[in-house]
Order: C-alpha cells, then sequence, then structure tokens
C-alpha cells in the first residue's frame, strides 16, 4: 500500500466547493428569504448524517455477511463472557 500524500484541511474536505453547495432560490425570485441558507445548511448536514448511517449499515451487513468472521472475532469473547459458552457453535 502506497502512502497518503500530504493534503491540507480544506483539500481534503473540499471546503470551498462545500460552500458553494448553498444557492438561495429565494434570491433567483428577488424575494431572498433570511432563513433560506439556515435551512439549507441543516437539511444539508441531514443528509450527509443520513449517508453516515448507510454507510455503518453497510459494514454491519458486510461483517453479518461473513458469519465466519463475526463467529471467529467476536461471539466466542460474547459468549465466554456472559456465560453462554454452551452456546458457542450456533
Amino acid at each position: 500500500m502506497k502512502p497518503y500524500p500530504a493534503v491540507s484541511y480544506a483539500d481534503y474536505l473540499k471546503i470551498n466547493e462545500l460552500l458553494e453547495l448553498q444557492k438561495r432560490r429565494s434570491v433567483e425570485f428577488g424575494a431572498p428569504a433570511h432563513d433560506e441558507t439556515l435551512f439549507i445548511i441543516t437539511h444539508q448536514a441531514y443528509e450527509l448524517w443520513f449517508k453516515q448511517i448507510l454507510t455503518e449499515i453497510d459494514s454491519v451487513l458486510a461483517i453479518f455477511g461473513n458469519a465466519n468472521s463475526m463467529r471467529n472475532r467476536w461471539a466466542p469473547r460474547w459468549l465466554d463472557s456472559t456465560g453462554f459458552a454452551k452456546f458457542k457453535n450456533f
């Protein structure tokens, strides 16, 4: 695996592009709405959290999809710690 090149915070997060995404439609119609930017930013943030949730769900599905991986890494330790060792071969 090759090393990651150095990158700045702003470049990594694409701050300039991100800040360009908040376009108030009310301005286009000649009646700028004061809270429109807040509305856009809030809802864009929700969409980003939803994307993160989907990423986490995909990760869990990948773990559960590989039963051997789950059983070998997680289940034996959990079962031993709970005293349910007799169920190890589920």
